[in-house]
């Protein structure tokens, strides 16, 4: 196989990965995949994809519209056959961000352009809503009703069943029953041999244990399957309150010090409730139940000191702007947290490098990992990149927090700078990129400290400045410029 091709390959497994971390709520990480990708590929095809979706993110997800419109812009130059379905995303982002006078202008643009345009009907409309009244982007500024979160348990199933610790379920048009066997036939979602269509929700009148995979956890709220395309997608639909109770304590020590848990609510919650107002990729869920979103462990895990610290931040997020920030966090910063622009080239002014001394003094978090040349290959080769006879690995590019954010690998068929983290440290299984790579008689070693990307808050970190510091202060510290909101009650 040719190198071009090795490459295109490559990235279109990158392309792939990026969604289905999207579709996880994991935006950094997806961003990240798809502008690797975009750098590795020369297939217009490849390219054209890889771009659009990196635009989507930056407009849609991560509120970044003037980013997303300068990708567009450059999308126009690259691939003219694909400029009039660009014009009309610029357009709609900036309708949608709430820039008024921009989105008149691209909308201007696309009607000379493209006066009988496939998507003129729908700019038309538009401008007809803008002059009915000034339109605005979301803000933070208006207290909220309780946001409900739509937890998604599984991406796709074929079988799962679903029973209650307080005895039977009860669904209309199914009658009640102490177990529920749910399968999926053609269109249909089978409940203990009935077909129900479709959709199937067990209400929220009792705690609902679902076994997945062999796999239980039991939870609060709704529970609504859909039969999305012969597979069955378990969503929880929950209060954000009660869903942060099967989250703090799964994501940080109950026995942790209370303003430390208090800060991870704030995080957490400001985390779901972004997520939660930009609607998720998926539509049926904004994010799962898993560490690619964040680990949701069910009732089981209730603690009375982590329902503490919930309740007396009940609806408090960090804003930035006006609007809810992105509050990335990791298990532990190595000592310097990262900068999101650095590793995923997504500038947000509150995430970005700082030395954090107090991660590594509460918890020393240092690893190493050695690999042969051999088994470098064998694992790289598991997550698609068909790189052989690989000679040197070297560090391409550092962030400021000295993270190795691209490498060059050297292979039979050249040299590839890639991505570090959809490389080696997804396909070696590394905690960080804050490392030095050595080489070893028959391979590398890789060397580093912390766990996880290292942006935003450090729950080691915050751990230990809860000792002594307020969870306010905690916040302040690792995502300088935001402002604590009330959001609800």
């Amino acid at each position: 196989m040719k190198r071009d091709d090795i490459d295109e390959a490559t990235a279109r497994m990158i392309i792939n990965h990026g969604e289905i971390l999207l579709d996880a709520g994991a935006i950094l990480d997806a961003l990240d995949a798809f502008q690797s990708a975009l750098a590795l590929s020369k297939d217009p095809r490849n390219q054209q994809e890889a771009l659009l979706a990196q635009a989507n993110v930056l407009g849609w997800f991560l509120d970044e519209p003037a980013m997303a419109l300068k990708l567009y812009q450059k999308g126009m130059k690259l691939f003219p056959g694909i400029d009039e379905t660009l014009r009309y995303r610029a357009a709609m982002l900036m309708f949608e961000a709430g820039n008024e006078s921009l989105a008149k202008q691209q909308i201007a643009d696309y009607q000379r352009r493209y006066p009988d345009g496939r998507h003129r009907f729908q700019l038309e409309g538009v401008l007809k809503y803008m002059a009915r009244g000034r339109i605005s982007a979301p803000s933070a500024a208006t207290p909220a009703p309780l946001p409900i979160m739509k937890v998604g348990l599984s991406k796709g199933v074929k079988r799962f069943s679903a029973t209650s610790p307080e005895g039977t379920l009860c669904v209309d048009g199914l009658g009640c029953s102490r177990h529920m066997d749910i399968s999926v036939s053609g269109n249909d979602i089978v409940v203990n041999g009935k077909r129900m269509g479709d959709e199937f929700t067990i209400p929220d009148n009792k705690p609902i244990t679902v076994e997945i995979r062999g796999k239980k956890k039991t939870i609060l709220g709704s529970l609504k399957t859909t039969n999305q395309s012969g597979r069955l997608v378990p969503v929880n639909h929950i209060d954000i309150e009660s869903y942060l109770r099967s989250v703090v304590p799964a994501e940080c020590y109950a026995s942790w010090p209370l303003e430390t848990l208090k800060a991870q609510a704030v995080a957490a919650r400001s985390y779901a409730y972004f997520l939660n107002t930009h609607g998720g990729s998926n539509g049926l869920y904004h994010l799962l139940s898993d560490e690619r979103s964040q680990m949701y462990a069910g009732i089981t895990r209730h603690t009375p000191s982590s329902d503490k610290a919930i309740s007396e931040t009940a609806g408090m997020v960090l804003t930035h702007e006006g609007k809810v920030a992105f509050t990335q966090y990791s298990a532990h910063s190595g000592g310097v947290t990262a900068d999101s622009k650095a590793v995923f080239n997504a500038y947000k002014p509150y995430l970005i490098s700082h030395p954090d001394p107090i991660s590594m003094e509460t918890h020393k978090e240092v690893w190493s990992k050695q690999f042969s040349l051999k088994e470098i290959e064998k694992r790289l080769r598991r997550k698609g990149y068909s790189y052989t006879n690989i000679r040197k690995i070297e560090p391409a590019r550092f962030g400021p927090s000295r993270r190795v954010v691209a490498v060059r690998i050297h292979h039979s068929r050249g040299a590839t700078v890639i991505n570090t983290r959809i490389s080696l440290l997804w396909a070696l299984g590394l905690k960080e990129i804050l490392m030095d790579i050595n080489r070893t008689p028959d391979g590398y070693e890789f060397k580093g400290a912390g766990y996880g990307h290292g942006v935003g808050m450090s729950q080691w970190g915050a751990c230990g400045m809860g000792k002594t510091h307020t969870h306010s202060e905690i916040l302040a510290f690792y995502y300088p410029g935001t402002q604590l909101k009330r959001l609800w009650n």
